[in-house]
């Protein structure tokens, strides 16, 4: 009897997509081309205004940070396979002790593929304007630290 072993690759990838709206069906043609389970995307430009129902893509989840700030109004999505089982990080949980300067946009993800064991994905958004950069860094470490 011969036996194979399986090898399941968790695609992840990461855009800045500068505006998501317009470009949906790109995506989609980028997640089927190259099979990744797991796209976040950054500066989104979302808002409340934007419903979700215009963002379905079939057989991915949907999920979505849209920016706090009036200023900056970047925004996190991510896309994930919807045969991976995921969950998202209630980050405003811990984040004060993080100390990450308020521009900043961070969405944890908990992803568990068929087969695998869970791995923990974190997208962040620092707009370019942000010149705490030691303030960012330090946030950083402490989030690396939290997560080991």
């Amino acid at each position: 009897m011969e036996v194979t072993n399986q090898i399941f690759l968790l695609k992840i990838a990461h855009l800045n997509i500068n505006s998501l709206r317009s470009k949906i069906t790109e995506i989609e043609l980028t997640l089927r081309n190259h099979s990744i389970h797991f796209l976040a995307l950054t500066e989104t430009k979302l808002n409340s205004l934007n419903i979700d129902n215009n963002l379905y893509i079939k057989g991915f989840n949907f999920a979505r940070l849209d920016s706090t700030t009036k200023t900056h109004g970047e925004g996190i999505a991510l896309f994930v396979d919807s045969a991976c089982a995921y969950e998202i990080i209630n980050v405003s949980d811990f984040s004060k002790n993080l100390k990450f300067p308020d521009e900043v946009e961070i969405v944890i993800s908990v992803v568990k593929p068929n087969f695998q064991r869970k791995i923990m994905v974190t997208t962040i958004y620092k707009p370019p304007q942000v010149i705490k950069i030691t303030e960012f860094l330090g946030a950083l470490e402490n989030l690396i630290q939290l997560a080991t």
